[in-house]
This record gives structure tokens, C-alpha cells and sequence, in this order.
């Protein structure tokens, strides 16, 4: 009851976040302590995917095991050469490898000698992915199938602050797109009512708003 209880909590936590803000990072930063709640890890990431491409964006505990932030975030990796990522990409569920070093598919890469065992959730949107959760341990067999569907719950919440921030972020450069276009008509307009021959001006609620050239030369 207490581990269903902080899993209520822990949700509706990132759900009041992904409410009030837009900005993915601090998201992000919250699925990660709240997921240490309900599902202990060591270190754990959050990847976006770019094309055929996995970047990691957000990541917690890494430091410990002598990784340094900015080396994490400028790690990429190629999603065709990772049996991982690849098989929850195309399965859309989560998967756990008690024994990552008894597990084919693994690759060990610079400090990461320290991981016994993993769990990792794709994020899915409407059927595209976006990106995936990964969770590490020093212990073997750390986790669960209760821990999978925790993950694939918290990956579910981040999808929606993913997406979130893609169509504020569409918004915002159609915003700017259509403000361009606006300011170029608008210069154009100037540009004719300038170099017309003709005295123009134009009133509101008896007050000048706009007067051409030829029309201050007339009066």
C-alpha cells in the first residue's frame, strides 16, 4: 500500500509539473526524483531521439560512478547499432536484463564498468517514439516486473511534456514565421503609400494615426 501510494503520488507530482511549465528540463528533473521514489536506482537518463539517433537530455546519478555532466550530455548514440534501444523501439515495452554482463546485446562504454543491472522504457506519443528512460544498478537483479510497468508509467508522462514542448516550440517559430511576413507587408504597404503622388491619411476616433509624405508637403 505505501509503494502503491508513493506511485499515485510520484504521478500526480509530474503531472501538476508538466501543468504548470513548459520547460522540458525542469520536467525532466522531476520524473527523475520521483522515479527514485518508486523505483531505487543508482544513476538513470532520459534519451530524445533525433532521426536514427538517442541523445541523452537529463540524467541523475552518474556523477557518483566519475562521469562528468557534460561528457553525459554530449553522448549519442546510434540507435540501429544499440539491440537495446532497438527492441523497445520496435516493441514499445520496457526491458529488464537481470545481468547486463551475460546479456549479448550490451556494450560497456567509459565508466559505465560499474552497471550489474538495467531497465529501460521506450517513450512513445500516439505511436511515434520520442525517446527512452534507462535505469542503472550496481547490484544484480536489482529490479522487477512491478518496476517495468512503474517505468512505463513515468515514461508515459514524459512523452506529454515531450510533445508539449514540440508544439510549444512549433508554436512559437510559427509565431515568429507569420510576425516576418507581417512586418514585410507592412513595409511594402509604407513603401507604396510613400511614394504615391497622393496626400494620404488615415484617422481614428479623430485622431491622426498615419500621414504620408506628400500629404505633410501639401499641408
Amino acid at each position: 500500500e505505501r509503494e502503491q501510494r508513493s506511485m499515485v503520488e510520484s504521478l500526480h507530482d509530474i503531472a501538476l509539473t508538466i501543468n504548470s511549465t513548459l520547460e522540458l528540463d525542469n520536467v525532466l528533473d522531476r520524473v527523475l526524483e520521483n522515479l527514485s521514489r518508486v523505483l531505487p536506482y543508482d544513476a538513470a537518463s532520459i534519451m530524445v531521439k533525433r532521426g536514427d539517433i538517442a541523445q541523452i537530455i537529463r540524467h541523475a546519478g552518474h556523477e557518483r560512478f566519475g562521469s562528468e555532466a557534460a561528457s553525459i550530455y554530449d553522448y549519442e548514440l546510434k540507435i540501429a547499432d544499440s539491440p537495446i534501444l532497438t527492441e523497445m523501439m520496435h516493441t514499445g515495452q520496457p526491458l529488464y536484463i537481470p545481468d547486463v554482463r551475460g546479456y549479448p546485446g550490451w556494450k560497456v562504454v567509459p565508466s559505465t564498468e560499474w552497471i550489474r543491472s538495467y531497465i529501460g522504457a521506450p517513450i512513445i506519443f500516439q505511436g511515434e517514439p520520442l525517446g527512452f528512460i534507462n535505469v542503472d544498478s550496481t547490484e544484480l537483479d536489482a529490479f522487477t516486473a512491478v518496476h517495468e510497468q512503474r517505468l512505463l508509467a513515468f515514461a508515459s508522462q514524459v512523452s506529454i511534456a515531450m510533445r508539449n514542448a514540440r508544439r510549444a516550440s512549433e508554436l512559437e517559430d510559427e509565431v515568429r514565421s507569420r510576425t516576418h511576413e507581417l512586418d514585410v507587408e507592412r513595409r511594402s504597404i509604407q513603401s507604396i503609400l510613400e511614394a504615391t503622388g497622393e496626400g494620404i491619411i488615415y484617422t481614428k476616433d479623430g485622431e491622426i494615426e498615419y500621414a504620408n509624405e506628400t500629404f505633410y508637403q501639401m499641408t
